[in-house]
């Protein structure tokens, strides 16, 4: 019974791991957006 807990929590922290990947992900895609459009309309 306790193996399963252990497995239970290491599964919990590895999703809460994931999601916090994916959050820094689309926040650093939506930041390379913004400046990547600033220098084009620099250029242009």
């Amino acid at each position: 019974m306790y193996m399963l807990d252990g497995v239970e929590q290491t599964s919990l922290e590895t999703i809460k791991m994931i999601n916090g990947i994916d959050s820094l992900m689309k926040e650093t895609k939506y930041k390379l957006r913004e400046e990547l459009l600033r220098y084009i309309v620099k250029i242009c």
